[in-house]
């Protein structure tokens, strides 16, 4: 599934990350919005955002009106905006792919998400559209996990392919991504890391979050100091420091706390509310 979300990172204290693009790539002055017109292209990304949600969970209409109820008391309030940049051949796709997924067009969506996802790639874009998590959302987003089945779980992680992230191999990914880094940029990436597994570990608000972000952040520096082949000899035992570090948390808490954290991330979208109720009423049509 090639879908306008980037998931690479989740970061609980951080805004959820806007569109952008490669520094060598830069928007077409002709693509740019002011105004309601950036206000427009935002709001729709944003429903974009959350009926992909509602899609790949393939909710029914008891659990479309379950997660209404939360949504209209955990939705985030962000700031108007005021500038963007898509083109008109993007805003046109990302209208066609809401109404696909309002239909949940199985046919349509994934045609569309992949000709959106090569739009981005050819005609760089610039939507603002993060967002904070709410403390309700936090809160609400293991009752969110209840109103849906195992069945729904799996099949919302197989769309997600390679964007659910492993406390393991993020830690050799970010050793790997960061071995040529200047110290600032390193510095982010490896707290971004740090972050990322004591929340895939222990989940929302937990009091042993911030002993593993310590640790993390140390076994990340560690292995920061070896380059080339001396750091390609020690992967192996760092990411054995790392199995270590996550101990006795398997696979079935992480990917619970990953799924906490993409309703999470559902329940504070400002549009959420737009997207649930567009899906019922078209539920009712049909």
């Amino acid at each position: 599934m090639t879908s306008p979300r980037f998931v690479l990172a989740f970061l609980p204290a951080l805004a959820i990350a806007a569109v952008g693009f490669s520094d060598d790539k830069k928007p077409d002055p002709k693509s740019a919005l002011k105004g309601q017109a950036a206000e427009d292209v935002v709001r729709l990304k944003r429903e974009v955002d959350a009926l992909e949600t509602i899609y790949h969970l393939e909710a029914t209409t008891a659990q479309l009106n379950g997660l209404l109820a939360l949504a209209q008391k955990t939705a985030a309030k962000p700031a108007a905006a005021k500038t963007a940049s898509a083109s008109a051949d993007y805003r046109k796709m990302l209208q066609e792919l809401r109404a696909a997924l309002v239909k949940n067009d199985e046919a349509k969506a994934p045609t569309l998400f992949q000709k959106l996802s090569e739009l981005e790639e050819s005609d760089p874009t610039e939507i603002e559209d993060e967002f904070d998590l709410t403390d309700a959302a936090i809160k609400a987003a293991p009752q969110a996990l209840k109103l849906v089945t195992a069945a729904q779980i799996v099949s919302y992680l197989a769309a997600m392919e390679n964007e659910v992230p492993d406390p393991v191999e993020r830690v050799a990914a970010t050793l790997i991504e960061g071995e040529e880094l200047p110290a600032d940029e390193w510095k982010s990436l490896r707290d971004e890391t740090a972050s990322e597994i004591a929340w895939l570990m222990h989940g929302f608000n937990s009091p042993a979050e911030k002993g593993t972000v310590k640790s993390v952040t140390a076994l990340l520096d560690r292995g920061h100091a070896f380059k080339g082949e001396n750091l390609a000899k020690e992967l192996p035992g760092l990411e054995a420091a790392a199995k270590k570090l996550v101990g006795g948390v398997g696979p079935i808490v992480v990917l619970q706390h990953y799924m906490e954290r993409e309703l999470a991330e559902f329940l504070s979208n400002p549009r959420a509310v737009v997207a649930l109720k567009a899906r019922i009423e078209q539920l009712k049509r049909e």
